[in-house]
């Protein structure tokens, strides 16, 4: 149906992502506060009504068209990544047989089988990567400054996790923290530079101040996700209709 309707909108010029060989999926997943007894409401991480019953639905959002492609209602002690493979099996059965894909996700979905799956049917990928001691592999890294940026390095390589059955391209920049404490003389009580790390894997061959532009442009999602909760009662409708897509905004 998806398929009939862009191609539909293509043949009117109101769209041309059907003709698009490759869209990009922003995945995500929100927590969904529940009051009352809510079937499949359970206790879970709840940063703003913490030990609160909720739902974490898992969304899938096509980035060219602001559509909600996907979504599954999941309770609200699901780990962000649960049964991320399996979404994007179904997500991708149900895509035009032609595109192929640019998946873009926060940490919460930094794991091997995922990103296997994926190359696995020729699909590109950039993810924000999650490793305990991340700061440790990052600091002996080769930097060097990012051009027309000051005040920003850059860095890139390649790294095995353990339980990968292969090194994968990872790009990493970092930004100089500004330290206000000095001591009573004016001097700096910790002249050691510190930053703030930012790193990727992905199997695009950008530079890394690319990738990491291309990573900060998810963010808008984060903006349809608050449509969804609070304008299209995702969570509440969801039960009724098992999250089947619907649009955010038109072509």
């Amino acid at each position: 149906m998806r398929g009939r309707v862009w191609k539909q909108a293509l043949r009117s010029g109101k769209s041309t992502v059907y003709a698009l060989n490759r869209i990009t999926i922003d995945l995500d997943s929100t927590v969904k506060t529940c009051f009352g007894s809510q079937e499949g409401a359970k206790k879970g991480f709840n940063e703003k009504k913490r030990g609160a019953l909720s739902y974490h639905p898992q969304l899938a959002f096509c980035a060219e068209t602001k559509e909600l492609l996907q979504g599954w209602l999941r309770s609200g002690d699901a780990y962000t990544a649960n049964g991320s493979v399996e979404f994007m099996k179904q997500l991708l059965v149900t895509l035009p047989s032609h595109m192929k894909i640019f998946f873009r996700a926060d940490s919460g979905y930094f794991g091997g089988p995922l990103l296997s799956y994926l190359e696995g049917l020729g699909h590109r990928y950039l993810v924000k990567v999650k490793l305990k001691n991340l700061n440790k592999l990052l600091i002996p890294q080769h930097w060097q400054p990012v051009v027309r940026q000051p005040g920003w390095e850059w860095c890139e390589f390649q790294h095995r996790c353990g339980d990968w059955d292969r090194a994968r391209r990872f790009v990493a920049v970092r930004q100089l923290k500004e330290s206000k404490a000095e001591n009573a003389q004016g001097e700096l009580l910790d002249p050691k530079p510190e930053y703030d790390y930012f790193c990727y894997v992905t199997t695009e061959s950008l530079s890394a101040w690319e990738i990491h532009k291309a990573f900060g442009k998810r963010a808008t999602c984060e903006t349809w996700i608050e449509e969804s909760k609070n304008q299209m009662a995702l969570g509440h409708r969801a039960v009724e209709s098992d999250l089947r897509p619907f649009r955010l905004k038109p072509f």
